[in-house]
């Protein structure tokens, strides 16, 4: 603590009584210098720091295919969480937080609408397409996102699921033989992709 400009008191305070709970930057990153250890080790997870109106949406563990179809999993969540301020959310949406969960896009059907890896967030509880929407879906072959719509005065309760990309190819299914998991309400995109050149 002597190389940190520190009395020894302020260390054991810190590790056997907790105060600081929070070292200050400045000497956390000079702590874990000496130390050798990374300074993300000296700080406290994510969920255990207290960030006012800070809500922590579960990331689901599935891929979402935006091309032919295909694909994968179950909607088991993969422990991960988006951190969202509660006053931005309730912006975006009037839905439950709770039924709230985070998706990534793989594929290029809903292009340029959606884009391969883009991040999307969805309301579990809305699961009708009335009114028409994007939305995540299993429709007997893989999971997806595609826009859903009911066909006016059709027989057998008939949606229209349609890619947003002309080279695909719009289809009917009766709402009966879908799994609607939930209506995309927001989506976050990296404006860069890793590996991309820059002209200036």
């Amino acid at each position: 603590m002597r190389r940190l400009n520190l009395v020894d008191a302020y260390l054991h305070q810190y590790i056997y009584r907790g105060t600081p709970k929070t070292l200050p930057e400045n000497l956390r990153y000079h702590l874990a210098t000496l130390l050798g250890i990374h300074e993300s080790e000296l700080r406290e997870t994510a969920q255990d720091i207290a960030i006012p109106d800070a809500v922590f949406l579960p990331w689901l563990d599935i891929d979402i295919s935006a091309g032919h179809g295909s694909i994968s999993g179950d909607l088991a969540e993969a422990g991960d969480s988006w951190v969202f301020d509660r006053q931005f959310l309730q912006q975006i949406s009037h839905a439950d937080i709770s039924a709230l969960r985070m998706l990534s896009v793989k594929g290029d059907s809903m292009s340029p609408v959606l884009e391969d890896g883009d991040m999307i967030l969805i309301d579990l509880n809305d699961t009708q397409p009335s009114p028409p929407g994007i939305f995540v879906l299993f429709d007997g072959v893989g999971l997806m996102t595609k826009s859903v719509e009911l066909i006016p005065h059709s027989t057998a309760g008939q949606v229209r699921i349609a890619p947003a990309n002309p080279h695909y190819s719009a289809y009917q299914r009766s709402y009966d033989d879908i799994r609607i998991v939930g209506r995309v309400i927001w989506f976050s995109r990296r404006l860069v992709r890793s590996g991309a050149s820059r002209h200036f």
